[in-house]
């Protein structure tokens, strides 16, 4: 149950794919890195539906046993008081309730559950999509005194016993709480823009404004004015970086439109997405031009992170049902698993 939602919660998995050719945004997690890790920590299947919890400050009560893992941005948290470590499992009892202070480095912070959030699949997603009114829990933000279902998982299977691994997904995290730049790669209108436009921009640091939400953030800095912005609209990707007619930038996140008439400068790297999701309002960011061949280079080494993540886990929850788990330790290496 959803004690307190904190500044603002939703239910989000990877997002819903195939819809927009009908205006459907892809929504899901704006850090898919720590969604995902957090849903490996805890022995799920990456795409399962977590939390995402913007600014922290939250709390939440457990009717039955569950492992969880709290991911994305640096922040306290504490079972009945007891402090539990961040990017690790821990098991709760029936009746815990687990708290979420503020970030200290970071902006959004994810819970996941072993077996997930298990509201409806809405055109092939879980993930809520606030402007659309529908996806997540009915279509909105979580408030104070939601009951949320849980899928099956591994704390049915578990004793009552706090559980925490070895095992900490921070190890496989790459620093990108502390990451100041954003790379990106040439957008469809790359060539409207002239030297001296495309240089400011990326010599420059740009501030996150406070008018930034789930469908974009604004940038507050020097102005980036392309040569013409008469284009018909056409798509917009998921972190498209857009200038308006007088210059003003912005990046396209996760519900963000699915086509516009803005002339896109860039479009910023699907590795480092999950930096900007964590950055808040005030911090600033530079922006490094890069080819395809390096992004995609960028998102295989994280992608590479996570399975190592991903493999230890699966063994791990094999080997936690297959014993009793009262009083036990696990030790992961890239070797295997052993009973401590």
């Amino acid at each position: 149950m959803v004690l307190s939602p904190g500044l603002m919660s939703t239910v989000q998995d990877l997002g819903r794919f195939g819809w927009r050719h009908l205006g459907v945004p892809v929504s899901g997690a704006l850090d898919t890195y720590a969604l995902q890790s957090g849903n490996y920590l805890v022995g799920n299947e990456g795409h399962r539906a977590g939390i995402e919890i913007t600014m922290g400050m939250a709390e939440f009560e457990f009717g039955a046993p569950a492992v969880c893992a709290v991911t994305g941005a640096d922040v306290s948290v504490s079972v009945d008081e007891e402090e539990v470590p961040c990017w690790q499992p821990f098991l709760l009892r029936a009746g815990q309730r687990v708290t979420i202070g503020r970030p200290r480095l970071g902006f959004r912070v994810y819970l996941a559950v072993d077996g997930g959030i298990d509201v409806p699949v809405v055109l092939g997603s879980r993930s809520t999509l606030l402007r659309g009114g529908f996806g997540g829990h009915e279509g909105r933000t979580l408030r104070s005194g939601d009951v949320l279902p849980l899928g099956g998982g591994t704390g049915r299977n578990l004793s009552s016993r706090r559980w925490y691994s070895d095992l900490s997904g921070a190890v496989y995290s790459p620093n990108y709480l502390a990451q100041s730049f954003i790379r990106f790669v040439p957008g469809a209108q790359h060539h409207f823009f002239p030297d001296a436009a495309l240089q400011a921009f990326t010599g420059n640091s740009y501030r996150l404004s406070p008018a930034s939400d789930r469908m974009g953030l604004r940038m507050e800095g020097p102005r980036v004015v392309p040569e013409r912005a008469d284009i018909l609209s056409d798509p917009v990707p998921t972190g498209g970086i857009q200038s308006t007619g007088d210059g003003l930038v912005a990046v396209m996140l996760a519900d963000g439109q699915t086509t516009g008439g803005y002339p896109k400068i860039g479009t910023v790297i699907r590795a480092d997405l999950p930096v900007l999701a964590q950055k808040r309002p005030g911090d600033q960011v530079h922006f490094n031009l890069v080819q395809h061949r390096e992004g995609r280079g960028l998102l295989k080494l994280q992608a590479d992170l996570l399975d190592k993540l991903r493999l230890p886990t699966e063994r791990g929850r094999q080997f936690l049902l297959s014993i009793d788990g009262q009083g036990f330790r696990v030790f992961v290496s890239d070797v295997g698993l052993d009973d401590g």
